[in-house]
Formats: C-alpha cells, structure tokens, sequence
C-alpha cells in the first residue's frame, strides 16, 4: 500500500482554533506595540521640556498654580521653546482617534493634554515672562501665521501682546488679521494691539474700525482696547461721540468709559447732546452717564467739574420729556448735581 498523501485530510478543528486564537494574540500584540509606539510619538514630553523640582515644566504649567508660577520664574526664558512647542500643539483627527483609542484600552496608560490647553497655558507663561521673552517674537510671528488650528492662532496672538512693545514689529500683522471671519480671533487681536502700548498711529485707526465691527461683542472689546490706550487714543474721539447714540446700551457705556479717560472734556458735551436723541433709551441713558460724571464732578475731579454744568439746561428739558423715565431720570439728576438749579426749574 503506497504513502498517503496527508495534505488531502483537513486539520482537526481544535487545531483550527488553536491557530486563529494563536493569530489573534499575536495580532493583538503586535497593534499595541505599534500603536505605543504611534502613541509616544504623538503624545511623547518635548524633548527641551525641562525638570524643575521634579516635574516636567509643561506638568506644572498644566495646573497655573502659585507652585507653577515659581517653577516658571525658575526657568525663566528657559522656558521659551518648550512654551513655543506648546503653542504648536494641535489635536488633528488622527491624534483624537489615538486618544479615544488607547483610553478604551488597559495595556497603555495615557495621560493626554488637549492642545487647546496647551494652548492657553503657554499663553498664560508668556504673559507671566512680559517683556522678558522678546526674543521669542520672530517665533510667535511664524506661529500666528500659521494658522495651526483657531485656539493657537489666538493664543500666539495674545502672546505677542504680553510682551509689550518689544513686540511691536507684530502690529502689522494682527492689524491685518482684524479681516479674518473668526470673531474671537479679532477680540483677541484687539486685546493684543492694546497690550503692546506702542505705535498708537497704526493701532488707534484700526481699533476704531473694529468700533463698528458687525460682531457686537467685537465692537465692545474696541471699546475697552481705547479706553486701555488712554491719551494716545484721542483721534478716536469722535467715533467715540458719535457712539454715545449708538442703539447698542453695551456700545453707549463703552464709549463714555472711554471717553472719560481719554477725553474726559469732551464727555459732557457728547451726553448733552444725547438728550436731544430721538430714542427714548439714549435719553435715558444720557441721564444716568450724566449723574456719574456729576458724581465725579463733585469730588473735584477736574476738567469735569468745569463742564458738567453746562448740561444743566439740557437736563432741566429733560425733566420735562414726553417719556416718564426719563423725567423721573432727569428729576433725579438735577437734584443730586445742583439743588439750587433744581429748585430754580421748579423741580422738587
């Protein structure tokens, strides 16, 4: 009888199994190892991260604690490139997926940080390091322009403003980026060119702009970005004046604010004309501002004490106005910033 040929019988089930269980661990391990290999290379410290007291930098910045504010001063500009890094941190799709990945998992343990933590945190370092960090300019220039993702754009943004005027080659960068469509890139824009105290010719036009931007939340930031520049800002006075009518209550208080500081001369005047506006609400608010301009008046603070009173007839026409919140508003005011006029308009 000849030898069989074995290859014609099939193999037993149970070697079968053995071989597809076999193939699954085998598998199994292999995809852990490159995906902890794939993990490292996402998730892995800088290399320039440096150990302060034990700890990686970038873990004590992660907490903006008093102890992180420390370890920061004891690295000082040391810090810069691994708060450089931090500011290119971005959390594409493919790293997203990794993390959710290896979170289901028990075999690698990982401890992620968003980037947009990363993000703010690097700004928060930079802010504390003010002008310290010049040198860090060129980088967070590039860094801005390169539009990583909206949280890192920002956040170079508000860095280069926390440096003050050493950054000031910036301003015609974010100038130009006030046209971007991202609303909360432009607020932080605006808090940048404000913060850099410098070139006030090219900053105070564009954040004047910025006072009729469409976003409403982007026009008050304006506001606050001139009353921020103070004196330097007065070639806004007069969009300011004018915003003193604006329909917007939360545009109204941020150009009186404004003007306070940069012009307070020019307040009184721009509020007594305000009780001449057709709209109700700007009357009414024209009172109150007045009253807290009288207020400061009283207490001496010149020039206001040399002009409040020529609001007084405005206001004792106002005591007469068709709405009764506004009488009543006007009422009020005359007899906390001038009894005697008050009593001479037969107001009691």
């Amino acid at each position: 009888m000849g030898s069989r040929n074995l290859s014609r019988f099939p193999p037993h089930p149970a070697h079968n199994a053995a071989m597809r269980k076999w193939v699954h661990v085998a598998l199994a391990v292999f995809l852990v190892a490159v995906g902890g290999v794939v993990a490292w290379e996402i998730l892995r410290p800088h290399e320039l991260n440096p150990i302060v007291d034990g700890k990686r930098l970038t873990t004590w910045l992660e907490g903006q604690s008093d102890e992180a504010s420390r370890a920061l001063e004891k690295v000082g500009t040391n810090a810069i490139p691994t708060l450089l890094w931090m500011l290119r941190q971005t959390d594409s799709p493919f790293k997203s997926t990794m993390v959710d990945l290896f979170r289901k998992q028990h075999f690698i343990k990982v401890h992620h940080i968003p980037a947009e933590q990363h993000n703010h945190a690097a700004y928060l370092a930079f802010r504390k390091l003010g002008a310290r960090a010049d040198v860090a300019v060129p980088a967070l220039i590039e860094i801005y322009e390169q539009k990583l993702s909206p949280s890192s754009q920002q956040a170079a943004a508000r860095s280069l403003g926390s440096i003050g005027p050493p950054a000031k080659q910036a301003i015609p960068v974010l100038i130009l980026g006030m046209t971007d469509t991202n609303a909360l890139l432009r607020i932080d824009l605006l808090r940048a060119l404000a913060d850099l105290h410098a070139e006030p010719d090219l900053v105070v036009p564009a954040l004047t702009n910025a006072l009729n931007d469409a976003n409403p939340g982007v026009s008050v930031f304006a506001f606050d970005a001139l009353w921020e520049i103070g004196e330097a800002a007065k070639p806004a006075v007069p969009a300011l004046v004018k915003a003193v009518h604006n329909s917007e209550p939360s545009a109204r208080g941020g150009a009186v604010r404004a003007l306070l500081k940069i012009a307070p001369d020019a307040v009184v005047p721009a509020l007594t004309n305000a009780l001449y506006d057709t709209n109700s609400e700007v009357r009414l608010f024209a009172c109150i501002s007045l009253w807290e301009v009288g207020v400061d008046a009283r207490r001496g603070v010149p020039p206001l004490a040399n002009v409040v009173k020529q609001a007084l007839p405005a206001l004792v026409k106002a005591a007469n106005d068709l709405d009764s919140g506004v009488r009543e508003r006007a009422d009020w005011v005359l007899r906390q910033i001038d009894p005697e006029a008050a009593a001479k308009a037969g107001v009691k």
